[in-house]
C-alpha cells in the first residue's frame, strides 16, 4: 500500500510539471505572429478585427522585443565591463518578432506598445469602429521600407483614424 501511495504522488506531481510546461509559453516566434495575421485577415467585420488588435496589443506586451547590439568600440576596459553588467541585468528576449501597431492621426502617428509606452494604453481601447477609418497591413519589403528594422520582418498594422475622432500631440508622435 506504500509504494502504492508512493508512486500516485509521483504520478501526480509528475503530471502536474508537464502540464506547467505546457501552458506556459514564455517565446513568441514568428510563426505565431504569421498564424495571427493569418486569422486576423480572416475576419469578416472591422469590430471583430478591432478587438483582435486590442488583444493582441494586450497579449504582446507579456513580450520583450530584442535590443539593438551595442558597440564597445572606443570603451576603455572599464566602461565596458559596466556596460554589459548593465546589459546583462536588463530583461532577456522573449520576442523575435513583433507586429507593429501603428495609430494614424490627421498629422501624427505613434507605435502603440505598451512595452515601450505604456502611456499607450490610453489608445487601446479607442481602438472601436467609429474612431477607425481603414485598417492597412504592411508585409515584407513594403513594412522595411517604411518602418525600418523595427519590423524586423514582421508585419506592420496601420490603423487610420477617422478625422477629427483622434488627435495624437506631437509629442507621442514616433517613427
Amino acid at each position: 500500500m506504500r509504494k502504492f501511495t508512493l508512486f500516485l504522488l509521483l504520478l501526480i506531481s509528475l503530471s502536474k510539471i508537464s502540464a506547467q510546461s505546457e501552458n506556459n509559453k514564455d517565446y513568441l516566434t514568428r510563426e505565431d505572429n504569421v498564424a495571427w495575421l493569418e486569422s486576423f485577415k480572416n475576419l469578416e467585420t472591422e469590430e471583430l478585427q478591432l478587438q483582435a488588435i486590442r488583444e493582441k496589443i494586450y497579449s504582446d506586451s507579456l513580450y520583450i522585443a530584442p535590443r539593438p547590439g551595442i558597440s564597445y568600440t572606443g570603451l576603455s576596459s572599464e566602461s565596458r565591463k559596466r556596460l554589459k553588467a548593465r546589459q546583462d541585468s536588463l530583461p532577456k528576449v522573449t520576442s523575435d518578432c513583433k507586429i507593429l501597431m501603428i495609430l494614424n492621426s490627421e498629422q501624427n502617428q505613434t507605435e502603440i506598445n505598451l512595452e515601450k509606452n505604456p502611456k499607450s494604453i490610453e489608445w487601446v481601447e479607442k481602438l472601436i469602429p467609429q474612431n477607425i477609418e481603414s485598417i492597412q497591413i504592411l508585409e515584407g519589403t513594403e513594412a522595411t521600407a517604411l518602418y525600418g528594422s523595427r519590423t524586423r520582418g514582421c508585419a506592420v498594422l496601420l490603423l487610420k483614424a477617422s478625422i477629427g475622432k483622434l488627435s495624437i500631440p506631437s509629442t507621442e508622435t514616433n517613427h
